[in-house]
């Protein structure tokens, strides 16, 4: 039977301590995201059935390389244990940054809409200001070919 040392062993917990904030750290990306950009429920939905295939698609692997395959319940509670200390810690941080990103987002956005909405007005009074000389121009060639034929 295949035996792996203590020393594997505490190495194999210490890097699926280092999946678990990986795999944190990504969740982290999906969550700023959804915090910066409005997203409808059924986007949300379909993004954690993705950030799911990612998360069971990194554990399989990491069970693979590190463990042959054999599903262990120390890496599996340290991929849990990296998951949680991360949150609890580093992406508290992150957010507290990401927060004034956030309102910045949000006035930008603001200025944004305001500038497009001024550039339509603006660009219908001009739209409206050439119609009328088109029309007072045609008017008037009309009245001079009236005033020749007559």
């Amino acid at each position: 039977m295949w035996e792996i040392s203590s020393y594997s062993q505490w190495m194999c917990f210490l890097y699926s301590v280092f999946l678990g904030c990986g795999i944190c750290l990504f969740y982290d990306v999906l969550r700023i995201d959804r915090a910066i950009f409005k997203r409808s429920n059924l986007t949300v939905f379909f993004e954690d059935i993705f950030f799911w295939i990612i998360f069971a698609f990194c554990v399989y692997s990491f069970l693979i390389i590190f463990a042959n395959g054999q599903i262990r319940l120390f890496i599996l509670f340290g991929v849990f244990l990296g998951f949680i200390i991360f949150r609890l810690t580093v992406s508290k941080l992150i957010f507290l940054i990401v927060k004034p990103i956030k309102k910045l987002t949000k006035t930008i956005r603001k200025g944004y809409i305001k500038t497009i909405e001024k550039i339509v007005d603006l660009t219908n009074r001009v739209k409206n200001k050439l119609n009328q000389i088109i029309t007072n121009s045609k008017k008037e060639k009309n009245n001079e070919i009236i005033a020749k034929n007559s």
